[in-house]
């Protein structure tokens, strides 16, 4: 009625003589004109829900939310409409669908902190008709957007936990606060559901992920561990051979200096497979105090040699670190992967490669600043730096460089970094990374520094010390059989072999009066090690029992060892390292003996 008589009611109400006088017609006249604004509202609030519901229905999946905050933008007459998903880790928004000045627009990450969206997350309606931009001059984004008015609406999932926030921005103010906020909210529980169902999806997604990645690292984990096994019993036979070859030759000799160094070379290639199989789970690392700037020294020839021609190293390593409790072949690993990562980054350019330790104050500040987290809390850290001059990474790369298998390599296998950054957790450590590209990049490992004293490295004592009597050794590999039987000789032994534990059980039983120590190999066809061994202590519990393994030890086997039924020697191992295990175990069970 009062749409079809609005001319004629104007025109019979409208006050006459003074305007400014109050009459009982002009009251009459004002609460029409406020009737006729609120029907005018309703009716555009109900055009405006209709048109988009039946725009909004059309469009599912990945269309939705562009759909929406076009639409939106369109029923409001606002220059921008955004869709944001809370990201609680780092206080910020991560938009799904940016609508502005007539376009859709690139996905934007949106700080929260000092920003009207805070307000929106404590808020069920947050309006700021004109003037947001003076109220929060440190929104960047309301700057560059040159905004007026602002109208934000929370999100919420079916538990009430925050979702994210529908927000309409304006480069004029807001032409009418109720109505925007009324319209946003009437879609906030079909936005909310879809953003859960997408979170879920994306969730599901992610696990996916991880377990097919998890399938990858087990199925690399048994194949490296069974490689480690198998070359350690190669190394085995090579560090054996040329201890036996350097006790033959004089100390003159031309070829002695080439003798020692197949010997230390196949040491160190035997830490490397010891690092695999902790890799592979079959491993422990062995944590030992150290000093940073000498484990680096101390691998200068090999870094030299890893980086490229075109690359020149330089060191800059503080003295009087304190020490940092590690794994010293783990520790030297990861300094070899961030070295020729810094050499394959000059990309056969001219550069400089800077290798740097020191000590520094962790505070919380600093760690908030870490791509990953600190295992431990603030304190005192000390680093090592690998810093290069090569052409540096972009950010959507450096967010990538830790996953498993990704490389910028064509032959790159991804694993590098990837195991840096394992080493690094299971030392209570991280990393933290800085790159520009053009400019070059900048690895930083951080220890937990110790106040305790740098322990010396292992030395073998009584270098002339001999037993006497029979070993028996019980090996599947013949060539391993052989070297173990001349190491044993040099000890003052006779060696009696077998190639499975159904053999070496035979022998035990045949000649137990006279074998002194038992060599037993852990992994063998017919009779595993662990059983061989259950089975010999049946026939003799007083007869020495030196474990053997390609293995660490581990598992099982570590009762034994710990209870102090048997001792444990992982291959390969050098006549000193063998020298003093058979002694320790013929001493243990001579103390043993006298005790009884």
């Amino acid at each position: 009625y009062l749409a079809r008589s609005d001319l004629v009611l104007r025109d019979m109400l409208r006050p006459m003589g003074d305007p400014t006088e109050h009459t009982p017609d002009q009251e009459l006249f004002d609460r029409i004109q406020q009737l006729e604004e609120s029907v005018k509202r309703e009716k555009n609030l109900n055009a405006a829900i209709r048109n988009l519901l039946g725009n909004g229905a059309a469009y599912v999946g990945p269309e939705f939310f562009p759909a929406v905050v076009k639409n939106l933008a369109s029923v409001l007459e606002a220059e921008y409409v955004f869709i944001g998903r809370l990201l609680e880790e780092s206080n910020s928004i991560e938009t799904v669908a940016l609508w502005g000045m007539g376009q859709l627009r690139p996905n934007i990450t949106y700080s929260l902190l000092n920003t009207p969206c805070a307000d929106v997350l404590r808020e069920k309606v947050c309006v700021h008709p004109a003037e947001v931009t003076s109220k929060f001059p440190a929104d960047q984004l309301l700057i560059d957007m040159q905004i007026e008015g602002y109208v934000g609406i929370p999100l919420f999932d079916s538990t009430g936990a925050s979702l994210g926030i529908i927000v309409a921005l304006y480069q004029h103010p807001v032409p009418d606060g109720d109505f925007a906020s009324t319209v946003m909210l009437v879609f906030t529980a079909r936005v909310a559901a879809e953003m859960t169902r997408v979170n879920q999806e994306e969730a599901r997604l992610k696990l996916e992920e991880n377990l097919l990645q998890a399938q990858k690292l087990e199925g690399l984990g048994v194949l490296a561990g069974g490689i480690a096994h198998d070359f350690n019993n190669i190394l085995m036979t090579i560090l054996a051979s040329a201890d036996l070859a350097e006790l033959k030759l004089d100390a003159n000799h031309p070829a002695i200096e080439q003798i020692r160094l197949i010997g230390k070379t196949a040491g160190q290639a035997g830490e490397l497979c010891r690092q695999l199989l902790a890799y592979a789970g079959k491993g422990q690392i062995e944590l030992i105090a150290q000093d940073l700037s000498l484990i680096v020294k101390d691998l200068e020839q090999l870094l030299q040699t890893s980086a490229t021609s075109q690359a020149s190293l330089e060191l800059d390593l503080q003295t009087g670190l304190p020490s940092v409790c590690v794994d010293v072949s783990q520790i030297r690993q990861v300094l070899l992967n961030l070295v020729v990562n810094a050499s394959e980054a000059m990309e056969g350019r001219a550069g400089t490669i800077r290798i740097a330790t020191g000590v520094m104050t962790v505070d919380h500040a600093y760690q908030a600043t870490s791509q990953h987290e600190f295992s431990d809390g603030p304190g005192e850290y000390v680093f090592l730096e690998v810093t290069d001059t090569g052409v540096g990474m972009p950010p959507n790369v450096l967010d990538k460089i830790f996953d498993p298998f990704f490389s910028t390599k064509f032959t790159g296998r991804g694993l590098g970094l990837a195991a840096t950054l394992g080493i690094m957790k299971s030392h209570s450590g991280t990393i933290k990374v800085n790159s520009t590209p053009g400019s070059g990049t900048q690895f930083r490992v951080l220890l937990p520094a110790q106040r305790e004293t740098v322990t010396a490295p292992e030395t073998f004592t009584e270098s002339d010390w001999k037993g006497e009597g029979t070993a028996l050794i019980v090996d599947d590999q013949l060539h391993i059989r052989r070297v173990a039987a001349q190491l044993m000789a040099v000890l003052g032994f006779d060696a009696l072999t077998a190639e499975d534990g159904v053999e070496g059980l035979k022998l035990l039983e045949q000649h137990q009066e006279k074998i002194r120590v038992v060599l037993l190999d852990l992994t063998m066809p017919k009779m595993g090690g662990e059983e061989t061994f259950l089975a010999m202590r049946e026939i003799r519990q007083d007869t020495p029992v030196i474990l053997m393994s390609g293995f660490n030890e581990g598992g099982s086997i570590g009762q034994y060892v710990e209870t102090g039924q048997a001792s444990f020697l992982q291959k390969p191992f050098k006549l000193q390292e063998l020298r003093c295990k058979v002694r320790d175990a013929i001493k243990a069970v001579r103390a043993a003996q006298l005790n009884d």
